[in-house]
């Protein structure tokens, strides 16, 4: 594709909501690692990614790795030539919503995960994290749904998943999902089972 104008013209023409929002995180990627920036896909869009569109957010959710945290004026001057401003931190571009978040915050060890150009955040981490959304401050039967498409994804090995770094990460100090974790898994295994 040639220039910036159009991807994005045809980004607007994609009616695939999954590859559409892809294609979006590419260009935002793309525009922040070009200022020195390492932005990471996390939230429900990497929850989307990871799992192929099983769920949609409708969105994409962008935190940055690394000391690089570009400022709210650098954003807006790395964003303008895609999109427009909506608030200080979220951004329209082709249609999409995209939310700038802040720093990352993982406590999964191992590396990033790469889908094309993309970086996500850890499957563990995003796991763990989904699950403790679910269930704090009550249960959510839909999230809790969410949580598990995306951790049948890794289990069933769709994707690549450290189970043991996941189970870590679930009883660590900052999530204490441990024990919804091995729920979650039981309720797979039966459903694949039966």
């Amino acid at each position: 594709m040639n220039s910036l104008s159009d991807r994005l013209d045809l980004i607007r023409t994609e009616t695939d909501q999954n590859r559409k929002n892809l294609l979006v995180a590419e260009v935002v990627s793309e525009l922040f690692r070009a200022v020195g920036a390492q932005p990471v896909v996390v939230g429900g869009s990497a929850v989307e990614f990871y799992t192929d569109g099983a769920y949609v957010s409708g969105d994409v959710d962008i935190c940055f790795d690394g000391p690089r945290l570009p400022a709210p004026r650098e954003r807006e001057t790395v964003l303008a030539p895609a999109g427009e401003p909506v608030s200080i931190r979220s951004w329209k571009i082709a249609g999409v919503i995209v939310d700038l978040l802040g720093r990352l915050e993982t406590s999964a060890k191992g590396p990033l995960q790469r889908l094309g150009q993309i970086s996500l955040i850890q499957i563990e981490d995003l796991i763990a994290e989904r699950i403790l959304i679910a269930t704090a401050p009550q249960v959510d039967l839909d999230r809790w749904r969410v949580a598990k498409v995306l951790l049948a994804a890794g289990w069933k090995n769709l994707v690549a998943l450290d189970r043991a770094e996941l189970r870590r990460v679930a009883q660590s100090p900052d999530y204490k999902v441990g024990d919804e974790l091995e729920r979650m898994i039981e309720e797979i295994e039966r459903e694949e089972a039966g």
